[in-house]
């Protein structure tokens, strides 16, 4: 099977694009797959010759196409414009195969397709978003991209989360889609794991080092959900009672004023770490980002959503994963035996919807769950450290 990743598309960038937990599906060149090149598609989009024609004229057919298939659909029309008729005449011109699509099916249905996701609320971006603690406009939604995955071309629908492919299930009520629902598995590529397992080295729990680590994408407003705030309030804390471990940000440095509603008064904390406290902004070469992994002895992960690509590279690295029982933290993590798993998130901030049958998030709770998060973050990291040494030889 040849496959078309189009993941550099604009339409990706909020979908994190070549995301790393689909690395290792492309370890192996028995998995062929295809790139979409931006800058010849631009050039061959404004070609004034008869390849520039042909193109624009593909998009104007493939929209034509579009509207006159799906124009008694709802949120159709609103759907062309997020996945670019011009990308996909492009795509359709140059290649012939299978499109891969991750998180979101930026689809036009003219040819097969393979979906995963990881979680099932980012599905029906730009529609609906986690954190809102709602499926706005459900019926639209479920009727809209109920015709996309049970169309013929949907091949099939993985995730690595049974709790995901539950809500799928559940949401659309359709045994064609049952049908094509998938348990996968998931890892990381061979070139990851060389890299931290070749960096590893043996910890000092006297003297720690924490890392927190921003998604790929290094959006700052998502930096709340991600844990930075109660990170940031532990780090306070250790300060007062600890003179020695460091702490890594591996994220954008946020303003004293965003932090101080939350109780955390930034420049207090940064004096009292001085050079103990490490500021790591902007976007990283994948090889220097996994190096951060093997420097710490904890990874910090006090997330309201799963990370699992960040959760598996820290237990790769030999690191301590500290994170909350969120849906999904289960398939990696068992608390005080392979990490620490805080209590909280899926009762504070998750909602079961039984007439929508899916899982809710609602991140504006996020100030009320790290009240609960912050005392246990304490009592595991500022207690002895034979916690971390058992940790260490399960993790190992």
């Amino acid at each position: 099977m040849k496959l078309l990743c189009p993941w550099n598309l604009p339409s990706y960038v909020p979908a994190n694009g070549f995301h790393p937990i689909y690395a290792a599906l492309f370890d192996k060149e028995s998995l062929p797959a295809v790139c979409f090149d931006l800058l010849k598609a631009e050039q061959l989009l404004n070609d004034p010759g008869k390849p520039g024609k042909a193109v624009r004229r593909e998009c104007e057919k493939i929209t034509k196409r579009f509207r006159n298939r799906h124009k008694s659909w709802a949120l159709a029309e609103q759907f062309l414009h997020v996945i670019n008729p011009s990308s996909q005449a492009l795509t359709s011109i140059c290649f012939h195969g299978t499109e891969f699509h991750h998180t979101v099916p930026y689809t036009a249905l003219e040819r097969p397709f393979i979906f995963h996701a990881e979680s099932f609320m980012p599905t029906f971006m730009p529609f609906a978003f986690q954190g809102i603690g709602c499926l706005p406009h459900a019926d639209e939604i479920r009727n809209w991209y109920g015709k996309i995955f049970s169309s013929d071309c949907c091949l099939g629908i993985w995730s690595h989360l049974q709790v995901t492919l539950d809500q799928f299930s559940g949401f659309f009520r359709n045994p064609t889609i049952d049908g094509k629902l998938h348990l996968s598995k998931m890892g990381l590529a061979d070139a990851t794991t060389s890299i931290l397992t070749r960096n590893r080295r043996a910890h000092d729990w006297e003297n720690p080092t924490f890392l927190f680590s921003h998604s790929a994408h290094q959006n700052p407003n998502s930096l709340a959900a991600r844990g930075l705030l109660t990170t940031l309030l532990f780090a306070g804390r250790w300060a007062e009672v600890r003179s020695e471990g460091r702490f890594i940000f591996r994220c954008p440095r946020i303003s004293p004023e965003a932090a101080a509603p939350y109780g955390v008064n930034l420049p207090q904390l940064e004096e009292k770490l001085g050079d103990r406290l490490l500021w790591l902004p902007g976007h990283l070469p994948e090889s220097v980002q996994l190096r951060l992994f093997s420097l710490a002895d904890f990874v910090l992960i006090p997330s309201l959503n799963l990370h699992s690509a960040t959760l598996m590279q820290a237990m790769w690295s030999g690191a301590v994963p500290v994170v909350t029982d969120t849906p999904g933290t289960e398939l990696y993590v068992e608390d005080g035996v392979t990490g620490i798993v805080l209590q909280g998130v899926r009762q504070g901030v998750w909602a079961f919807d039984p007439s929508m049958r899916v899982w809710t998030d609602d991140h504006s709770k996020n100030q009320l769950v790290q009240k609960k998060l912050l005392p246990q973050m304490e009592d595991w990291l500022l207690s002895s450290s034979l916690s971390a040494a058992t940790l260490e030889n399960n993790i190992s």
